[in-house]
């Protein structure tokens, strides 16, 4: 049997040859990379070169009449000269002057005093609105004007303007010869040179019709806020151009070139095309001999998945051809030996299968004796559970009997006080008035015994009165236990527009008792709720605090109650604090019990803070926290659904 000895590692590495062709791509790619980058800078350096040549030409052509209107200035403001002087001055600067084509001397208020050429009629014209007077001043006597054209000349004019002592004397310069330097630096066809002022308006271009027509370079914003050495690309007169721009800020314009992007990076376009014809022969020699060496491969690969479908189809007994490369024949060894791993193990996997079979009989009875234990539990669970939810029913009737009782027990208590007071009152009025009446019918009536009797009477009359009105705030006191909203007063209401209207309301108390009282709240802030339960809850916590927060032994500085309200999870969550005393544990533990107070001496009748914890749990559907250290002050935290209608 003839043995293979070729290695499939060389194989691969001569069948890879494409990668070669990849590689010089990829290389042609970076060379071409490098040599855009190279060619656009070279491009700015170059463009930077020429603009700032084209810019230095230009500002020798401006500082030419620059020289000599300082020239002119220098003879009719420094020396005694008559006003015929001052038109033999100007006259023979205009006729030796190839670029003024007239002047004008103003006075301060911007009267033509002298014109050249001679024009009687311009004499005392008023050119104070012309913009080579407003802007000329002492401390910038030399201005540059924009460029401009007059109504009957279509050529490009600009105004040096040299303001001296109380004159200031004025230059119009003819553009056309600007125009003519600018057409002396050809380019070439596809490039332009132009100059335009500080409003973008044309004054020199290579085709002057641009200038003649009074044209704007549409490009001057975009060029002017471009960054020095930035390569940019634009489309002008239809073609894609590169432009460079160097102004000139002291006479207002600038010189602008667009040079042909086509034409400078020409060269790239040819070096691409040459690398990429390279590539192309490269790339038909490589899949040639890779052709070549894949289909060896391929061909082998092939034998050896015919010869392994016998295996898969359950024949174990088979013999491999040797195959081709070394790499294939030690994977036909190893297969071979998975084979009779396999047969092995399929062997051993049909003993098991009747055990699995056995055990899942087992199973399958444990399963059904598992599933009736588990219904017999789940009964008796379920009737432990109803067992569970009548005690739970029962106690929770025996707690509302339990609290029923102890309010039926303080409401009686409370009420019991006036009332007995009030009984023990009128009978003692009525002893008085039989003793009184006994004296009428004894005829023994004195006047002191009357007198004394109506004064008995006022007093009895007004304990009497007391004890039943308070017998009477009890009883609406106890009335607003009964927590029942009314729908009418269900509507959206602004947080801070009800909080600043109780402090309104409590400003005189809160000022008397010398009490600092602060809201923090945002403006926006609306919840959809009870406004009438709401009000009643704040204003009695706070009526709370006023009443007991600053009792002895209080001894601070000041007193203060804090509000502050804010959103969280779609709840309001309102705090009132106060740096009060504070409430020891035992009483912080009973204070939202109903009649529990630590006042009553002074009236109170423990009745507040319970209220306000129902209508919070009841009408408002929250939450009331309160929490307390001594001499350190007491907080009570309200969280409160922003939409009732959304639980």
């Amino acid at each position: 049997m003839k043995k293979y000895n070729q290695n499939l590692k060389s194989s691969l590495i001569i069948s890879s040859s494409g990668m070669l062709i990849v590689t010089i791509l990829a290389l042609n790619i970076i060379l071409a990379f490098i040599f855009y980058q190279y060619i656009e800078h070279d491009i700015l350096q170059k463009n930077n070169a020429l603009v700032n040549s084209v810019k230095h030409e230009v500002s020798s052509f401006f500082k030419k009449p620059q020289q000599s209107i300082l020239r002119i200035d220098d003879l009719i403001t420094n020396r005694n000269v008559t006003i015929n002087d001052i038109q033999e001055v100007l006259d023979n600067s205009l006729k030796y002057s190839d670029v003024f084509s007239n002047f004008f001397l103003l006075d301060s208020t911007g009267n033509v005093l002298v014109t050249s050429p001679s024009d009687s009629d311009a004499i005392g014209t008023d050119h104070s609105l012309y913009p080579y007077f407003k802007n000329v001043s002492d401390s910038a006597p030399l201005y540059w004007s924009k460029a401009f054209f007059t109504y009957n000349s279509k050529k490009p004019l600009v105004s040096i303007s040299l303001k001296n002592k109380n004159k200031i004397l004025v230059g119009i310069i003819n553009l056309d010869a600007l125009g003519s330097l600018v057409q002396e630096l050809d380019l070439g066809k596809n490039n332009y040179i132009t100059i335009i002022d500080s409003t973008g308006t044309y004054i020199a271009h290579s085709d002057m019709k641009n200038v003649y027509q009074r044209g704007k370079d549409p490009f001057y914003k975009e060029l002017s806020d471009s960054k020095p050495n930035e390569f940019n690309r634009i489309v002008y007169n239809g073609q894609t151009m590169i432009p460079s721009i160097a102004k000139e800020e002291d006479q207002n314009w600038s010189v602008v070139i667009y040079q042909s992007y086509s034409e400078l990076i020409s060269p790239i376009f040819q070096f691409i095309t040459t690398s990429f014809i390279l590539t192309i022969l490269l790339l038909i020699f490589s899949s040639i001999i890779s052709y070549r060496r894949v289909y060896l491969l391929t061909n082998s690969i092939d034998m050896f998945i015919a010869q392994s479908n016998e295996v898969s189809e359950g024949n174990y007994n088979f013999t491999l051809e040797e195959f081709p490369y070394s790499e294939l024949n030690v994977l036909k060894n190893s297969f071979s030996t998975m084979a009779s791993n396999l047969q092995k193990r399929e062997l051993a996997l049909k003993k098991n299968e009747q055990k699995i079979k056995d055990i899942n009989e087992s199973l399958e009875i444990e399963i059904e004796k598992r599933t009736l234990d588990l219904e017999i539990s789940n009964r008796n669970l379920s009737n432990s559970l109803k067992q569970l939810k009548s005690v739970q029913e029962r106690l929770i009737q025996n707690e509302k009997l339990a609290a029923l009782g102890e309010l039926i027990t303080g409401i009686a208590h409370e009420l019991n006080t006036p009332i007995g007071v009030s009984i023990t009152t009128v009978s003692y009025l009525d002893m008085k008035r039989k003793e009184l009446e006994d004296a009428i019918l004894k005829n023994h009536l004195r006047k002191s015994q009357l007198s004394k009797f109506l004064s008995i009477n006022k007093t009895s009359l007004q304990t009497l009165e007391l004890n039943l009105r308070k017998s009477s705030d009890l009883i609406e006191l106890f009335k607003q236990l009964s927590t029942t909203p009314d729908n009418s007063d269900f509507k959206k209401f602004n947080i801070s527009v009800e909080l600043q209207t109780i402090y309104s309301n409590l400003k005189n108390q809160l000022s008397q008792n010398n009490i600092i009282f602060n809201i923090d709240c945002f403006d926006h802030i609306e919840i959809l709720s009870y406004k009438h339960s709401f009000n009643q809850v704040v204003l009695q916590l706070i009526h709370n605090a006023m009443a007991h927060a600053f009792e002895s032994p209080f001894s601070k500085t000041e007193k203060r109650i804090d509000i502050v309200a804010k959103i969280e999870n779609d709840k309001l969550l309102l705090t009132i604090s106060d740096n009060g005393i504070g409430l020891a544990p035992n009483v912080l533990n009973q204070v939202l019990n109903p009649f529990f107070t630590t006042a009553r001496g002074r009236g109170f009748s423990g009745l507040g803070l319970n209220i306000c914890y129902n209508i919070v749990s009841t009408n408002l559907s929250g939450e009331m926290n309160i929490s307390s250290e001594k001499a350190i002050g007491t907080t009570i935290t309200l969280n409160i659904p922003i939409n009732l209608t959304s639980l």
